[in-house]
C-alpha cells in the first residue's frame, strides 16, 4: 500500500472529516426545515392575533360611542334640571285686571 498517497492514519482521519461533515450539512437543512416550520408557524399566529385585534378594537369603539352616548344623554338631562327655562312673560290675555 506504499502506492496510496495517504498513508492509513491520515485516510482514517479524512474519512471521519468527511463524515462529520456529511452529517452537519444534514443538520444544517433539517435545522433550517425546522426553522421554516416554525417561522409558518409564527405567521400564521400573528395573522390570527392580527385579526382578533381588530375585532377587539371594533367592540371597543362600539363601546365607547355607546358610553359617549349616554354621557351626553346625561349632561343634556343634568342641564335641565339645574337651568329650568325662565318664566315666560305674560301676555296681554293672561294679564289680570
Amino acid at each position: 500500500m506504499s502506492d496510496w498517497p495517504l498513508n492509513d492514519s491520515q485516510l482514517v482521519t479524512a474519512a471521519i472529516l468527511g463524515v462529520m461533515l456529511v452529517v452537519l450539512i444534514v443538520t444544517a437543512f433539517r435545522k433550517a426545515s425546522v426553522t421554516r416550520k416554525e417561522f409558518a408557524l409564527l405567521r400564521e399566529d400573528v395573522q390570527r392575533l392580527s385579526e382578533e385585534v381588530k375585532e377587539l378594537q371594533a367592540a371597543e369603539q362600539r363601546r365607547f360611542i355607546k358610553e359617549l352616548n349616554a354621557s351626553e344623554k346625561r349632561t343634556k338631562s343634568r342641564s335641565r334640571r339645574l337651568n329650568p327655562p325662565p318664566p315666560s312673560a305674560p301676555s296681554s290675555e293672561q294679564t289680570v285686571n
